[in-house]
């Protein structure tokens, strides 16, 4: 067991976090623990440039090397979920039964999608063409599918689902997106923005089609 600062969720916030951390206090370890198989990298590229080119490799999206983290020793536990948190204690428990000290802790894990509350969404979600775009993971399995002419329906209207449908269009695909609100982006703008922002996507259909 090792006594250490942890940060758990190995995100963008996660991993500059874990960074500034070290530069504070270098005589404490610092631990940052992530589910995914990879080291922390940029979400952003992942509705955009990344989803969008077929040659793009998954190390350009790195925030650091892994030489980087062990340079600032950081350890990065990559791959493991934390199962349990014993407050009292200061404790983790991890799904791979390892257990890890801590003298404090920080939950950078970010958000994740709503899971649509219809009937069958178990059965949906194992269908070949049905994604979320939250992770590498998710935006790797789609982007194959991204062929000129395919139709996409894309369910909601926020910046990833209409960066999502922009970049549909730019590679030639027939996208749809379906907004709960009355308006697209009605959560982070008022109505003359989120129309512009609209506008913006349905030209670039619009030049497409020109093209």
């Amino acid at each position: 067991m090792t006594t250490a600062r942890v940060v758990v969720g190995a995100s963008h916030a996660g991993a500059e976090l874990a960074a500034r951390l070290r530069q504070l206090a270098p005589h404490v370890p610092v631990v940052m623990i992530g589910d995914e198989e990879i080291l922390p990298y940029q979400r952003p590229p992942l509705s955009k440039g990344w989803l969008g080119d077929p040659a793009a490799q998954a190390d350009a999206l790195l925030i650091r090397n892994a030489a980087a983290y062990a340079s600032a020793g950081i350890e990065v536990r990559s791959g493991v979920r934390v199962a349990a948190i014993e407050r009292d204690a200061r404790r983790l428990g991890l799904d791979d039964g390892d257990t890890l000290d801590y003298v404090q802790l920080a939950l950078a894990t970010g958000a994740r999608p709503r899971r649509l509350a219809t009937p069958d969404v178990d059965r949906a979600e194992q269908a070949p063409n049905f994604h979320y775009l939250r992770a590498l993971a998710d935006a790797a399995r789609l982007r194959p599918r991204l062929t000129p002419g395919a139709r996409i329906v894309v369910i909601g209207g926020g910046y990833i689902g209409l960066e999502l449908a922009s970049l549909a269009i730019k590679r030639g695909l027939q996208p749809v997106v379906l907004e709960a609100q009355p308006r697209v982006l009605a959560r982070r703008m008022n109505r003359r923005p989120s129309g512009f922002t609209l506008l913006t996507v349905v030209r670039a259909a619009r030049q497409n089609e020109m093209n």
